[in-house]
């Protein structure tokens, strides 16, 4: 089952009402854990999802979540991926960093069919241009038809001069 967790996506997007009801369903769950004496890293990560989808800031959070598991690689692995796949949905510079060493985390874990899909589907995200700033989020199926549009298009080919701008005559 932990496994399967590795395969999913995310970052589909949430409105402000959805993210809500989100979070009072992960504080019960996290809640009816505590008093059972076990700690709900799922309830957690899923609080963080809504925090992101609410506009805050959420990236302290996943520090901590990371430094607190270092050694559970497959939570860690999670993590990263789910870190990533929020940053990928509002196109966010950071987004390739956590999907690379989320997937390099998780793919000893993963089937090979599993380890081919997501493969793919990061080589694909990859062609998307990232920012600094937020842009509108977007789901995965948007996400994947924006690559594989941008996949179509010709390559560039390199400049046979620099160009000067103090070059008047060109």
């Amino acid at each position: 089952m932990v496994n399967s967790l590795l395969t999913k996506w995310y970052a589909n997007p949430h409105n402000a009402d959805e993210a809500n009801r989100q979070t009072e369903i992960a504080n019960i769950r996290l809640q009816q854990h505590y008093r059972r004496g076990v700690v709900c890293r799922l309830c957690q990560l899923q609080l963080i999802i809504a925090s992101f989808w609410l506009g805050e800031e959420i990236k302290p959070q996943i520090e901590r979540l990371l430094f607190q598991h270092q050694k559970h690689r497959r939570f860690k692995a999670l993590i990263n991926l789910v870190y990533g796949q929020l940053l990928m949905s509002q196109r966010i510079h950071d987004a390739h960093h956590y999907l690379d060493e989320g997937f390099k985390l998780a793919s000893p874990l993963l089937t090979n069919s599993d380890y081919f899909k997501i493969h793919y589907q990061h080589q694909l995200l990859k062609l998307i241009p990232l920012e600094k700033s937020p842009l509108p989020a977007a789901d995965l199926k948007t996400l994947v038809n924006m690559a594989e549009v941008i996949s179509r298009f010709p390559t560039q080919q390199k400049a046979k001069y620099l160009y000067d701008p103090s070059d008047l005559y060109g």
